[in-house]
């Protein structure tokens, strides 16, 4: 009988430990999470968006000149290739690319997590490992089913991008 006891101590708590550590994520990880795929210049749109301010270039001219400078010099010119991001809900992070000129055929695998988010700036800092290479990344919501950032993958080119979530 005291064995039973035992038992079902343990298995009650196993059942919070695994309920505290669901809990614990931050509230803006489910927003994130899913399979976002790169926006082609031409179906970044020219409504929505940050609007100018003062002569500056607004984000969505940012995002498509950084797409059309990605497609020249990764691309060479060509816009049949493509980048994806999958945020998993465990901290996994894939990254796939099928530039005929910077394709490897293999996705980049690493983690992922959010360090911060300002719910009203619509901002998210994510820090990102791949390949033993951790970068931190500002992932702007344009709405719910479009983001901009500088992908992890690429970060050392510094182009921010935007995606579309894949549905």
């Amino acid at each position: 009988m005291h064995l039973n006891v035992v038992k079902k101590t343990l298995a009650l708590l196993i059942v919070f430990s695994v309920t505290g550590m669901l809990g614990c994520q931050h509230e803006v990880a489910s927003k994130l999470t899913g399979r976002w795929d790169m926006l082609p210049p031409d179906q970044i749109a020219t409504a929505g968006g940050q609007a100018k301010a003062d002569g500056e270039t607004s984000s969505n001219e940012k995002a498509a000149d950084a797409t059309e400078d990605l497609y020249d010099s990764v691309a060479g010119g060509e816009t049949n290739g493509t980048m994806s991001l999958v945020f998993h809900r465990n901290g996994k992070l894939e990254t796939f690319t099928d530039f005929p000129m910077a394709s490897t055929g293999k996705p980049k695998v690493g983690k992922w997590s959010i360090l911060s988010w300002n719910k009203k700036a619509e901002v998210a800092t994510v820090r990102c490992d791949l390949f033993d290479e951790i970068t931190e990344t500002k992932v702007t919501f344009i709405d719910d089913n479009t983001i901009q950032l500088i992908p992890p993958n690429i970060a050392v080119l510094e182009m921010e991008l935007r995606f579309r979530r894949n549905q």
